[in-house]
């Protein structure tokens, strides 16, 4: 599984190593050159101790040997090992000089720099060792990170954290800006904690302003438009049909003519109707909730595609179980019917639609299908397109401008749904439609 990581981890730890690093690099190499300096000064150290020890203990009597090596050990924190007489004599844990070796001695971490020599009477041998590196291997507290190396990491997470933030914060704001313009609020705009700033995000959050401003306003004109064009074509439409009223008055003989005007007359008025309808939902917020009863909103529905395309009523099978969804009754009225009239177009002669409501998550799904020949998967997600059609010459002859299904797409998403096609397996094409709403059965 791919695990998405955020932009601002991606350059906070990114920023930490710029930081750091060279810190931690630097500091090592002073740390391993300071390690070579000591190791070179605690040499001659031990080896002048192990002198002045082993001329020293010769002043002790055996008796008193072993805790006058403790004591001295303690002080000075040398391991120490003294032969004498053929006796040896050593502070606790140093036992293991007895068989140390001059040539063999390698000064690495965790072990030991050792020295050996002899008094000035030559009766009296020490050997002396110290731990430059860290700790002895009976200490318990590991190895110690210095306070400025804990300092300089505090620094940086400070500094790259403050850094990220400034760097991340624009963008967040334009993401979270984009999507509610991506969403239809189109009145949206970049906030002048962007805009206001000395660098390239308030010259893009600026851009991205001019821009919303444009599509607003190019986008209110065309509806302003198509409005304005709708009005204007439906006025001499019903000036029309009045005078086809009394044209069939006065001159029987003409009737199949008149008949004929009529009918694309009212081809033209649906179509009307189409346009004003987008643009009214293209702009519609709802608001208004109240519970819906699906029985009662297909039951209309069922009566009006067995009227409009001649489908017997046994031939569409409903079943919404009862349910309800909130909303508002009179569009979810439309943007369902318009979805099972083309159902109903579409399906094959002697053939039936099914529509299946059934709970899912949070809401309900609505499944209406077809048995007609379905459409191709590249047309899968334009059929919801306003003005589109798969087949023009079958559509036309239909009298439609490809408005339904875009209306039933606006409609359903205002509701903060889902609408969906998919080909079913058997032929025919199903429409699933998902409405967030709270599951309420239906008492019959």
């Amino acid at each position: 599984m791919k695990i998405k990581v955020r932009l601002f981890w991606k350059v906070y730890l990114t920023m930490m190593i710029v930081l750091f690093l060279p810190v931690m690099i630097i500091a090592l190499e002073n740390i391993f050159r300071d390690r070579e300096d000591r190791v070179t000064g605690m040499a001659r150290f031990l080896e002048w101790s192990a002198s002045k020890i082993a001329d020293d203990s010769e002043q002790v009597s055996d008796r008193s040997m072993a805790s006058w090596i403790a004591e001295v050990s303690e002080q000075s924190g040398l391991g120490i090992y003294i032969r004498r007489g053929g006796k040896s004599f050593y502070s606790p844990g140093s036992e293991h000089l007895a068989s140390f070796e001059p040539d063999t001695q390698r000064p690495v971490p965790r072990r030991p720099i050792v020295s050996s020599a002899g008094s000035r009477s030559g009766n009296t041998e020490a050997i002396v060792e110290t731990y430059p590196f860290g700790p002895r291997p009976n200490d318990s507290r590991g190895p110690r990170i210095p306070p400025s190396l804990w300092a300089t990491l505090l620094l940086c997470l400070a500094f790259s954290f403050v850094l990220v933030r400034n760097f991340i914060t624009p963008l967040l704001e334009l993401g979270r800006t984009t999507g509610k313009m991506q969403r239809g609020d189109l009145s949206v705009r970049v906030s002048s904690n962007v805009t206001e700033r000395v660098d390239e995000f308030a010259d893009l959050g600026r851009s991205f302003n001019k821009m919303a401003e444009r599509v607003e306003s190019l986008l209110s004109s065309q509806k302003r438009l198509l409005s304005d064009i709708s009005h204007e074509i439906r006025s001499p439409l019903q000036c029309v049909q009045v005078a086809t009223a009394l044209l069939r008055k006065e001159r029987g003989s003409g009737e199949k003519y008149i008949d004929r005007i009529e009918l694309e007359i009212s081809r033209i008025d649906n179509m009307v109707e189409e346009l004003l309808t987008l643009t009214r939902v293209n702009e519609m917020q709802v608001t208004d909730r109240e519970p819906v009863d699906l029985n009662e909103l297909f039951d209309p529905i069922a009566e009006e595609l067995s009227f409009a395309h001649g489908i017997k009523m046994d031939k569409i099978h409903v079943n919404t179980r009862n349910l309800s969804v909130t909303g508002d009754a009179t569009l979810l009225s439309r943007a369902l019917g318009n979805v099972a009239s083309n159902a109903a177009r579409y399906t094959a002669p002697d053939s039936g639609i099914e529509i299946d409501a059934h709970p899912e998550r949070d809401g309900v799904a609505i499944v209406v299908r077809d048995h007609g020949q379905g459409v191709s998967d590249e047309d899968l997600d334009k059929i919801f397109l306003p003005y589109y059609r798969t087949d023009k010459a079958r559509a036309r002859s239909q009298g439609g401008l490809g408005l339904g299904l875009a209306i039933s797409k606006r409609i359903i998403e205002s509701h903060g749904g889902v609408i969906s096609a998919k080909n079913a397996s058997g032929g025919g094409l199903i429409v699933t439609i998902y409405l967030p709403s709270p599951i309420q059965p239906v008492s019959l």
